[in-house]
């Protein structure tokens, strides 16, 4: 307290010499007037009032003291220069006082204000943050000013000291003698008015990003409340239909129009579109790095990198996107299962009025209790959503607030393993693992290349490896029409399907054998990419032209004029399809069916299901299904699959020869010229051997090594790509006990989101353990989110998982 206030003192003298050095009078200043000075500080520090007017209190002041210090040290240190001999005694001792002491003290009085221009910026943010109550900021800046006047107090006592003339004189002897300081001084305080102006633009930007965090907040809380909004709509409609049913004086027309308009009136909503185009709106106009100061220490200005955007928006996705996800698929659950109902009770109503009209609404309880079961199955549903809903307003009070930056001991918006994502590694390390055994066998210049970059390689941690093997594995963007072509999904003409010749004859003959009166089931098998989908296509379009029906889960299903909405209940599906193709035989084809699972309907059910269809129908719908190599196990286990299908085609391998004339055919479709790494048009030679290579890689795989080429091809002109299959790099080993767990799981059902994940491993478990699990494999690139919140394997590397965890 004392060294303040005679710091303060100190330079409120010196406002006495900027009067007497500007006025060039060498006259005293009695002791009267330094109290009155002292009375006017008094008086100027009560008339501060809001948060800001103190904050500008604070910043005008710094500056306007260090200017006229400057002013009046400039005005000193030039006449000790220029007419130090000349001046009389007093001034000379003024001058040297000025200099020597008073700049040093007043600098560090002007710290003091920086240090306080800060507590109170940093006040000013955790207040707004609800962090902070009134009555204590209030007590905060009393503390201040109580201190100050205190200050002030000591200060007129030092005033009023007397020093003796000998004593002064003898001071200012030894300062003739020593190097004046005043450069020195002069530096620091301008940098004290350049890190004032600092402060204030750090205030400024976490006020701005502080509004950006009230604004993302607003944003979740704006989507909890529609999905709570629309699950209680759903459970009007429930309501207004169970009513429509069960009113006695109503006409049958009139009722039966009502619940199709009802029915009509549910639309599925893609909640995450809107969230996520609100959110990134939100937050584009701030993807700049900030380094605001977080921290004075020893009058060191701390500061801290963030980039307000990125941060905010890695939080959202490790943080508050696995939670929302699972709020959107409830209430997506209670949307598409009310239109379900609904759509199953029109479609029996209208075939009931065509045949027996009287009838139509005479059985009130069948018809009203699908419905009473299902709104009991919405009170659930809204539970389950208020229990998400406290987790998400827990995470976002306490980690969605810009004060949390001034804490340096914890994460900001701490995200799992972001600093090893983070780290920009990819072009330091790009080209060495592909090509080290051709390397190896040049000249010892390469060799000891390669030597250092192994080094570099075994330094990097697992999760380093992993994010440069997904990168290496991308397509290059400027390349996407060459890239578009090799991976167009589907059916793209008979010019591109290679390969296949033995399997769809194979095909046929189960066909024609079924028009003989044999079953007609065919399953068809293999790994991801392998070309199911496309072979299914195929043999559709071949062999039953248009007459076929392909079941995928939420899909509008439509037969003869009637409509069905499919969930992911397999028994609904077929019994519409057997009910209404009765006309002529057909093709019903399942792709993929390891994605026929839910919460409530497990993936053996739909197998039962799908097994009675076939024993039953199979005379007049020929069943074709497909489904990857580890689902395929898991149906065995379910049933005897060689007893149900007339047929397995497997589709993983494809010869060398198929492999290299696809590409061919892909790459002439691009009429680009093809290069190799010297700028030379690829031989015939290179490009078989390139082709040998990728064929082993993918194991004959055919979507894996179309990807594998396309992802190795870049762009060099619109007229010429080049291939560097040294790009590609290896997945290393990564898996425990955990990720085993949930990557098979992913594997088997291909997709999922954490709530079926949860609902297959128990709340506690998953909770306690492999919801960080899934957020870390998450944040490091091995699983990706899709749009519709469910989350897969990242594509390129899918097949090497497979092949790690067999």
């Amino acid at each position: 307290m004392k060294n303040t206030a005679k710091r303060l003192g100190k330079f409120l003298i010196v406002q006495l010499l900027i009067i007497e050095i500007n006025g060039m009078e060498t006259s005293t200043i009695d002791k009267i007037d330094i109290v009155k000075i002292i009375e006017n500080w008094e008086a100027l520090i009560n008339q501060t009032g809001s948060f800001e007017e103190r904050l500008d209190w604070l910043a005008g002041n710094i500056a306007a003291i260090a200017g006229q210090m400057t002013e009046v040290g400039d005005h000193c240190a030039a006449l000790l220069k220029d007419k130090e001999i000349e001046l009389n005694q007093e001034l000379a001792l003024s001058c040297h006082i000025v200099t020597f002491i008073w700049a040093e003290q007043a600098k560090m009085f002007l710290l003091l204000m920086r240090d306080s221009l800060f507590e109170q910026q940093k006040a000013a943010i955790i207040y707004k943050d609800q962090s902070l109550s009134e009555a204590k900021i209030g007590a905060l800046w009393e503390q201040t000013l109580t201190l100050l006047k205190e200050a002030l107090q000591e200060l007129k006592k030092i005033t009023l000291q007397k020093t003796s003339e000998a004593e002064a004189l003898k001071q200012l002897k030894r300062w003739k003698h020593q190097e004046n300081p005043w450069k020195i001084y002069k530096a620091q305080l301008a940098l004290l008015v350049e890190q004032t102006n600092l402060l204030t633009e750090d205030h400024q930007t976490l006020k701005i990003v502080q509004e950006v965090l009230s604004a993302a907040e607003l944003i979740v809380k704006e989507t909890i409340e529609t999905c709570l909004s629309d699950l209680e709509s759903n459970n009007n409609k429930i309501d207004s239909v169970i009513e429509l049913i069960t009113a006695e004086d109503s006409k049958s027309s009139y009722t039966l129009s009502a619940i199709h308009e009802i029915t009509n009136k549910i639309k599925s909503v893609v909640y995450i579109s809107a969230f996520k185009q609100q959110l990134e709106e939100l937050l584009e106009p701030h993807d700049i790095k900030r380094s605001p100061v977080v921290h004075i220490n020893g009058g060191v200005l701390e500061r801290r990198n963030f980039s307000p955007s990125k941060n905010i928006s890695q939080w959202f996705e490790s943080e508050i996107y696995p939670l929302l996800y699972e709020v959107w698929e409830i209430t997506e659950q209670g949307t598409t299962g009310l239109r379900m109902i609904l759509l199953n009770m029109t479609n029996r109503l209208d075939i009931l009025q065509k045949e027996r009209p009287e009838d139509l609404f005479k059985d009130h309880a069948s018809l009203t209790k699908p419905l009473h079961t299902f709104q009991k199955d919405l009170i659930a549903l809204g539970d389950n959503i208020s229990n998400l809903i406290g987790l998400i307003d827990n995470r976002v009070q306490e980690e969605l607030k810009i004060s949390n930056l001034f804490d340096t001991q914890a994460h900001f918006l701490s995200v799992s393993l972001q600093s090893t994502l983070n780290r920009k590694i990819w072009h330091s390390e790009k080209g060495w693992l592909a090509q080290a055994q051709r390397w190896t066998k040049t000249a010892l210049d390469k060799v000891s290349t390669v030597k250092n970059k192994f080094h570099k390689r075994r330094q990097l941690s697992v999760s380093e490896k992993i994010t440069l093997c997904i990168k290496s594995r991308l397509a290059d963007v400027d390349n996407k029409h060459y890239t578009n072509i090799f991976l167009t999904k589907g059916y793209v003409g008979e010019s591109f399907i290679v390969g296949r010749e033995a399997n769809i004859e194979r095909f046929g003959d189960v066909v024609l054998n079924w028009k003989q009166g044999f079953r007609g089931s065919v399953l068809l098998t293999g790994d991801r990419f392998s070309g199911k989908s496309v072979f299914g296509e195929i043999v559709a379009r071949k062999f039953f032209f248009h007459n076929f029906h392909k079941l995928v889960p939420n899909t509008t299903l439509t037969i003869g004029g009637r409509k069905m909405q499919t969930g992911y209940n397999l028994k609904e599906a077929l019994d519409f399809i057997c009910k209404h193709s009765t006309n002529k035989k057909t093709m019903l084809w399942v792709d993929d069916i390891e994605v026929w699972w839910s919460s409530k309907i497990p993936f053996y059910q739909n197998i039962h299901h799908l097994m009675d269809c076939i024993d039953a129908y199979s005379n007049r719908i020929f069943f074709v299904v497909s489904t990857n190599s580890k689902a395929r196990n898991q149906i065995s286990n379910y049933s005897n699959a060689k007893r149900i299908f007339q047929a397995e085609i497997n589709l993983n391998l494809l010869s060398k020869e198929a492999i290299q004339q696809a590409i061919m055919v892909r790459h002439g479709a691009t009429q680009k010229k093809l290069i190799d790494a010297k700028g030379e048009v690829l031989s015939p030679k290179a490009f078989n051997k390139l082709v040998t290579k990728i064929y082993n890689a993918s194991s004959g795989n055919i979507g894996e090594a179309l990807l594998q080429w396309a992802n190795s091809t870049y762009y060099i002109d619109d007229n010429t790509v080049q291939h560097r299959p040294e790009t590609y790099k290896g997945l290393p080993s990564f898996l425990n006990e955990d990720t085993t767990l949930i990557l098979d799981l992913l594997l088997l059902h291909k997709r999922a989101n954490e709530y079926l994940i949860r609902q297959l491993l128990g709340a506690t478990a998953f909770e306690k353990r492999y919801a960080t699990v899934i957020r870390r494999l998450i944040n490091v690139g091995i699983l990706k989110r899709q749009l519709d919140g469910f989350i897969e394997i990242e594509i390129t590397i899918v097949n090497d998982l497979k092949q790690m965890l067999e």
